[in-house]
């Protein structure tokens, strides 16, 4: 019994992502965007979504790829039984409109299907050897089934509480652990435990993807003096009860946070989030991630956006507006950049 009433509220779930995404509809950003926050320093930071809370963020050059995926696997009631096809044609489409020469990192907050499931295909295709990978050790252990995967110094796992600089010094980032809400009901439908050893071939079915150590990150922009010049905070990939996952004050005071991306999914279970998240953070501006339905089509959700089931985006709305900063924010479509300006 039990299982039939979870397919069906899953199933009533996802058909309601339409009409949800109409009440929050003035909030999506279906279209390339310029944002200019106040007291702009004419300072240009390019975010690109990808969905499932992937960006690839471009500031003066260079860039930081984040969780890119695109081949979403649904309905979600078959999920942990499907074996993903890659959707080269979406993946193809993103990347045609980004310099991957400009990629410095890749980053990767948890290793769930919908996180990493595209590696494969993304790694051959665009991954320079320049880029450092970070992430944690499940992640390494998963790359392993890839042929041409590296073991050298660009690898860099379970690092937390460090600067990790790129080869250039014109990026650093800060790997912070964090964690993973519950998906459905305060339950975790996905698996937890992370790998323990290499895999000798990438997997390709969801239960095989399991989450390991979860990450947010603090990316800074750098000058070539070294001084920040536009600073990120990136808990785009999981909603974690403040203030796991959250900087120390002594990074905070080196510079303040001009973007903060933001995930919208499982919020609901993540005690004082996001709006202690936002009062410690304080940044410029917000962009809301994983906020749409990553079981449906990539292609689909660029023409029709429908909200994750079982996620009030209308609630998580009020909250950002009644916070104490009261930042600008949007919630990007699949697909969409947005230039902010600050």
């Amino acid at each position: 019994m039990r299982v039939w009433i979870f397919v069906y509220l899953v199933s009533l779930g996802s058909c309601t992502g339409v009409y949800k995404a109409k009440k929050v509809a003035e909030y999506i950003s279906l279209a390339d965007t310029n944002f200019v926050i106040k007291d702009t320093h004419n300072i240009s930071t390019t975010f690109s979504y990808s969905g499932c809370g992937g960006f690839y963020i471009e500031n003066n050059g260079a860039g930081v790829l984040i969780d890119p995926y695109f081949s979403n696997i649904g309905p979600m009631i078959f999920v942990k039984s499907k074996e993903l096809s890659t959707d080269s044609s979406s993946i193809e489409a993103y990347f045609s409109k980004i310099d991957t020469s400009n990629i410095r990192f890749l980053l990767t907050g948890h290793t769930h299907i919908d996180h990493v499931g595209d590696y494969p295909f993304i790694y051959n295709r665009y991954i320079s050897s320049n880029v450092k990978l970070v992430g944690n050790k499940t992640l390494h252990f998963l790359m392993s089934g890839l042929k041409n995967y590296p073991k050298g110094d660009s690898v860099i796992y379970d690092k937390t509480g460090n600067w990790i600089y790129s080869m250039d010094s014109l990026i650093r980032v800060m790997p912070i652990e964090s964690e993973h809400a519950p998906h459905f009901l305060g339950m975790k439908v996905a698996p937890v435990a992370p790998l323990k050893k290499p895999v000798n071939k990438f997997p390709v079915k969801s239960k095989n993807f399991p989450e390991g150590v979860n990450h947010n990150f603090v990316i800074d922009f750098l000058k070539k003096d070294g001084a920040v010049l536009t600073r990120v905070f990136s808990s785009a990939a999981a909603a974690a009860k403040f203030p796991v996952g959250m900087p120390n004050k002594d990074v905070l005071k080196d510079h303040p946070v001009d973007v903060l991306l933001l995930c919208g999914a499982s919020y609901q279970y993540a005690k004082r989030y996001p709006e202690h998240v936002v009062s410690m953070v304080l940044p410029k501006f917000i962009l809301v991630s994983h906020w749409e339905n990553f079981f449906q089509p990539w292609e689909e959700l660029r023409n029709k956006p429908k909200v994750v089931p079982f996620t009030n985006m209308k609630k998580l709305i009020r909250k950002l507006e009644e916070s104490d900063s009261s930042p600008l924010f949007v919630l990007p479509n699949v697909g969409t950049s947005i230039e902010v300006h600050h």
